[in-house]
């Protein structure tokens, strides 16, 4: 029986791969111009930011946000200070 974080590590390796054969897709095609998800055009600006981009900026947030809140390990880091401040409790 496998893990969480086996899980979430085998969901993205095969994101990865994915991105990998997309992005040799758009490099073969000139760049994607669409979005997978929508099918909306994605703007020259976020192609230029990121030419590997296979959605738009609304999808790939929906689909980040989705990967977060379905399943994903949550935690914190320890360690990391809470409010900023020198003086911040610890978490």
């Amino acid at each position: 029986m496998t893990d969480v974080l086996d899980q979430a590590q085998q969901l993205e390796e095969m994101e990865r791969a994915e991105g990998v054969r997309a992005v040799a897709a758009a490099i073969a095609a000139d760049g994607a111009a669409s979005c997978d998800r929508c099918g909306d055009a994605i703007p020259a600006g976020r192609r230029a930011a990121f030419p590997a981009a296979r959605r738009c900026l609304p999808c790939q947030e929906r689909a980040e946000w989705e990967r977060r809140t379905q399943g994903a390990p949550r935690y914190q880091p320890v360690g990391i200070l809470k409010n900023g401040g020198a003086g911040a409790g610890r978490v």
